[in-house]
C-alpha cells in the first residue's frame, strides 16, 4: 500500500510517502524507490515491511507518485498499490499548492 502524510501540500512544504510491502512467508527487506512520474524521488529502506520518503515540491501542480519494491531473496520485485488496492496502477496523486 502507498499512502501520504497529506494529499495537499504547499510548495516547499515537506510531505512523507509511506510504502508498505507484505507477503506470506516472512517480511520483505531491501528498498523501495519512490517516483514522481518517471523521475525518481529517492529510496527508502524497508523496516518491518515499511519504507518512507520525505520530500517537498518546488512548483505548484498535481504530482503522480508511485513506488516500486526492488525485491529480495524471498520476494519478487513489485509495484506498490495505491490505498484503494489497485496494484495494476499504483499511484498516489499529491496536489501541490502555492503558499498563501
Amino acid at each position: 500500500m502507498l499512502t501520504s502524510s497529506s494529499a495537499v501540500v504547499g510548495t516547499g512544504m515537506s510531505v512523507t510517502f509511506t510504502a508498505t510491502v507484505s507477503g506470506s512467508g516472512g517480511v520483505p527487506t531491501g528498498t523501495v524507490t519512490f517516483y514522481n512520474g518517471t523521475a525518481s524521488l529517492g529510496t527508502g529502506t524497508l523496516a518491518g515491511g515499511v519504507a518512507t520518503l520525505t520530500t517537498s515540491f518546488s512548483t505548484a501542480g498535481t504530482e503522480t507518485i508511485t513506488a516500486t519494491f526492488g525485491g529480495d531473496a524471498n520476494f519478487y520485485r513489485k509495484h506498490i498499490g495505491a490505498p484503494d488496492g489497485d496494484s495494476s496502477g499504483p499511484r498516489f496523486t499529491a496536489t501541490v499548492n502555492r503558499p498563501a
